[in-house]
Protein backbone atom coordinates (compact mmCIF):
# COMPACT_ATOMS: atom_id res chain seq x y z
CA UNK A 1 0.00 0.00 0.00
CA UNK A 2 1.38 3.33 -0.23
CA UNK A 3 -0.53 4.54 2.14
CA UNK A 4 0.78 3.70 5.89
CA UNK A 5 1.57 5.19 9.24
CA UNK A 6 4.64 3.03 10.64
CA UNK A 7 7.16 2.65 13.62
CA UNK A 8 9.73 0.64 12.43
CA UNK A 9 13.74 -0.02 12.41
CA UNK A 10 15.13 0.38 9.23
CA UNK A 11 17.94 -2.54 9.13
CA UNK A 12 19.78 -0.39 6.13
CA UNK A 13 21.17 2.27 8.73
CA UNK A 14 20.04 1.20 11.47
CA UNK A 15 17.83 4.09 12.77
CA UNK A 16 14.20 4.11 14.51
CA UNK A 17 12.12 6.19 12.89
CA UNK A 18 8.55 6.88 12.54
CA UNK A 19 6.82 7.65 9.23
CA UNK A 20 2.98 8.64 7.30
CA UNK A 21 3.44 8.11 4.02
CA UNK A 22 0.48 9.21 1.62
CA UNK A 23 -0.14 8.15 -2.03
CA UNK A 24 3.77 7.33 -1.47
CA UNK A 25 4.89 10.65 -0.97
CA UNK A 26 6.65 10.79 2.83
CA UNK A 27 4.32 13.44 4.61
CA UNK A 28 6.82 13.03 7.50
CA UNK A 29 10.03 10.55 8.85
CA UNK A 30 10.72 11.26 11.91
CA UNK A 31 14.20 9.70 13.33
CA UNK A 32 14.33 8.61 17.03
CA UNK A 33 17.08 7.02 17.00
CA UNK A 34 20.50 6.17 14.96
CA UNK A 35 23.60 3.39 15.31
CA UNK A 36 21.48 0.63 16.66
CA UNK A 37 22.42 -2.99 16.52
CA UNK A 38 21.51 -6.20 17.83
CA UNK A 39 18.26 -6.63 20.23
CA UNK A 40 16.72 -3.37 20.62
CA UNK A 41 13.67 -2.39 23.13
CA UNK A 42 12.07 0.62 23.13
CA UNK A 43 8.80 1.96 24.05
CA UNK A 44 7.27 4.22 21.12
CA UNK A 45 4.68 6.53 21.04
CA UNK A 46 3.69 8.36 17.75
CA UNK A 47 0.78 11.18 17.13
CA UNK A 48 -0.57 12.89 14.02
CA UNK A 49 -2.46 15.06 12.48
CA UNK A 50 -2.87 17.06 9.16
CA UNK A 51 0.66 19.45 9.65
CA UNK A 52 1.07 17.77 12.76
CA UNK A 53 3.48 15.53 13.99
CA UNK A 54 5.61 14.08 16.64
CA UNK A 55 6.96 10.57 17.66
CA UNK A 56 8.81 9.93 21.05
CA UNK A 57 10.96 6.95 22.64
CA UNK A 58 11.96 6.19 25.99
CA UNK A 59 10.31 9.50 27.14
CA UNK A 60 12.85 11.45 24.97
CA UNK A 61 11.74 14.92 23.35
CA UNK A 62 9.61 14.69 20.74
CA UNK A 63 10.63 15.03 17.46
CA UNK A 64 8.24 17.01 15.66
CA UNK A 65 7.11 18.17 12.05
CA UNK A 66 5.04 20.80 10.88
CA UNK A 67 3.67 19.77 7.63
CA UNK A 68 2.54 17.29 5.84
CA UNK A 69 -1.20 15.92 4.52
CA UNK A 70 -3.04 13.80 6.97
CA UNK A 71 -6.70 13.72 6.41
CA UNK A 72 -9.47 11.27 7.43
CA UNK A 73 -9.46 8.46 5.18
CA UNK A 74 -12.10 5.56 5.40
CA UNK A 75 -9.72 3.39 2.82
CA UNK A 76 -7.58 2.65 6.21
CA UNK A 77 -9.17 -0.18 7.35
CA UNK A 78 -5.79 -2.49 8.31
CA UNK A 79 -3.97 -2.87 11.70
CA UNK A 80 -0.57 -4.50 10.88
CA UNK A 81 1.59 -4.90 14.22
CA UNK A 82 4.67 -6.04 13.74
CA UNK A 83 4.48 -6.92 9.65
CA UNK A 84 6.03 -5.21 6.87
CA UNK A 85 3.26 -3.03 4.98
CA UNK A 86 3.31 -6.40 2.38
CA UNK A 87 3.00 -8.74 5.00
CA UNK A 88 5.62 -11.05 3.05
CA UNK A 89 9.13 -10.17 4.24
CA UNK A 90 10.87 -8.32 6.95
CA UNK A 91 8.29 -8.96 10.02
CA UNK A 92 9.28 -8.25 13.71
CA UNK A 93 11.02 -10.80 15.20
CA UNK A 94 10.43 -9.46 18.64
CA UNK A 95 7.11 -9.13 20.85
CA UNK A 96 4.97 -6.13 21.61
CA UNK A 97 4.04 -5.85 25.20
CA UNK A 98 1.47 -2.98 24.92
CA UNK A 99 -0.45 -1.39 22.05
CA UNK A 100 -2.68 1.65 22.81
CA UNK A 101 -4.45 3.57 20.61
CA UNK A 102 -6.25 7.04 21.34
CA UNK A 103 -8.58 8.44 18.83
CA UNK A 104 -7.05 11.77 19.13
CA UNK A 105 -3.89 13.45 18.31
CA UNK A 106 -2.26 13.42 22.21
CA UNK A 107 -0.12 16.61 23.14
CA UNK A 108 3.85 16.44 22.33
CA UNK A 109 3.91 16.18 26.51
CA UNK A 110 1.64 13.02 26.73
CA UNK A 111 3.50 11.25 23.51
CA UNK A 112 7.00 11.70 25.58
CA UNK A 113 5.32 10.25 29.56
CA UNK A 114 3.68 7.35 27.45
CA UNK A 115 7.34 6.25 26.02
CA UNK A 116 8.65 6.89 28.97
Amino acid sequence: SANRILTSINEGNNTLSSVVAIGGAAQCSLSLKTGLSGSVTSKVAFAFAKDDFASSDDGDTAVTDTSGTFEADSRRTLLALGASVSGLSNNMTGHIKEFKYYPRRLTNAQIEDLSS
